[in-house]
């Protein structure tokens, strides 16, 4: 949370001139990439628990947001993302070590406030946001006797970010960088294989940074 405080200290004491106006409300759209974090995971096998590890994983997707302003300096967000890629993980017992890829699909939905600084050429803001997160995951081991398992679930999700808009016109902006950290709660997930459980943690943590273009309306 180090990066949050410095970035709010900045929006304090950024010497940036205050214009007359700010846009009523904000959409934007953009790249999203989600840095997903290591970690070690439970491989139960005929009763005995053995050690596993889930591999950190960078997955590509989207992100876009609208934002409500009634005051210059506070807004309301609704902020949906979508992330998607392989996550491996690697289990080892002795004499065998093996590692298969997870295909993954991680979905966010987050709602909260959000608080601006607004210059003449750029607008710094941080905000933080609570919602559910959806993820699907499919395993998929067919090269290796046709196995193939998938799991669903939706857990709550809370998030904390920063970043800074440059100014391109009247109505449009460039998001140079958003940088939000996203944990979520998906109570101990469990894959089921033959018989055999995997399972995590029961929090996860993320790094999602974006980038895009934002559409201001001022009327």
């Amino acid at each position: 949370m180090k990066f949050l405080s410095l970035l709010m200290l900045c929006l304090i004491l950024c010497p940036v001139a205050l214009a007359q106006e700010h846009p009523k409300s904000e959409l934007f759209g953009g790249y999203s990439l989600l840095r997903t974090e290591s970690d070690s995971v439970d491989l139960t096998l005929d009763g005995q628990t053995v050690s596993a590890k889930r591999r950190g994983a960078f997955l590509n997707g989207f992100n876009v947001s609208v934002t409500y302003n009634p005051a210059r300096w506070a807004g309301f967000i609704v902020d949906g993302g979508g992330n998607y890629g392989n996550i491996d993980y690697t289990a080892t017992i002795p004499g065998l070590s093996a590692t298969a890829g997870v295909r993954t699909n991680f979905h966010t939905l987050l709602l909260g406030p959000q608080f601006s600084r607004r210059g003449d050429r750029a607008t710094f803001f941080v905000r933080a946001l609570a919602g559910v997160a959806f993820v699907s995951q499919t395993l998929d081991l067919t090269g290796f006797g046709g196995l193939k398992t998938e799991a669903d679930g939706k857990a709550f999700a809370g998030a904390a970010g920063a970043g800074f808009d440059i100014k391109l016109s009247d109505r449009v902006s460039l998001r140079a960088i958003q940088a939000d950290y996203i944990f979520t709660r998906f109570g101990d997930p469990k894959f089921v294989i033959n018989g055999q459980t995997l399972s995590g943690p029961d929090t996860q943590h993320s790094i999602r940074i974006s980038t895009g273009f934002v559409f201001r309306n001022r009327d």
